[in-house]
């Protein structure tokens, strides 16, 4: 079954301070319980991690999507954060390594949260699509692929492709640095 995230407007107005410590707290909680159990968690489980009553959880995520959406965001943001500092560093082939492997070491932090975003879907809404996302990866892309680093041919699709492969063996108990590994000869031009 595949379930949509509520459409519900969320209200402009920046969050109390409270209410933004609560709302960390709730995604913090959510990546550790997430990580434990994927899509079986029970937002009561998040509420109780979160030290938070079940109606703070759903004031901040009327839904379970929304949660794991959120989640995902997050993740996402990072991968933006790690592609950006991949391209401070000086060695273009380098740079695609430190960052493959910086993936797959998040990729086996979060094997639960994969679990959850399977059953969601985002439509064209999905996160990882994103203008930001894709731009950050094709600046490494074509860093790497204009000192030919990687193959010629290599898309950001073919990239995002390869990242849900990668992701999926990971989440399957594959070892991630030898995926990464994996990962890489794949990529690298020979």
């Amino acid at each position: 079954m595949v379930i949509h995230p509520s459409t519900s407007v969320s209200d402009p107005r920046p969050l109390r301070a409270d209410a933004r410590r609560n709302r960390e707290r709730i995604l913090a909680a959510a990546r550790d319980v997430f990580a434990q159990a994927g899509r079986d968690v029970q937002m009561p489980d998040v509420a109780r991690a979160a030290g938070v009553g079940v109606g703070t959880l759903y004031r901040h995520f009327p839904a379970k999507e929304d949660l794991v959406l959120a989640l995902v965001r997050d993740k996402v943001q990072a991968a933006i954060d790690l592609a950006r500092e991949a391209l401070t560093r000086d060695d273009p082939w380098e740079a695609i390594e430190w960052l493959v492997h910086q993936n797959a070491a998040n990729m086996a932090h979060s094997r639960g949260l994969r679990d959850a975003m399977s059953v969601i879907d985002f439509g064209d809404d999905n996160p990882w699509n994103s203008d930001e996302a894709r731009s950050h990866v094709a600046a490494v892309l074509d860093r790497a692929r204009g000192a030919s680093a990687i193959r010629a041919d290599i898309s950001v699709d073919d990239w995002q492709a390869l990242m849900c492969g990668l992701s999926a063996a990971i989440a399957m108990g594959a070892d991630p640095a030898r995926q990464a590994d994996l990962f890489l000869s794949a990529v690298r031009r020979h």
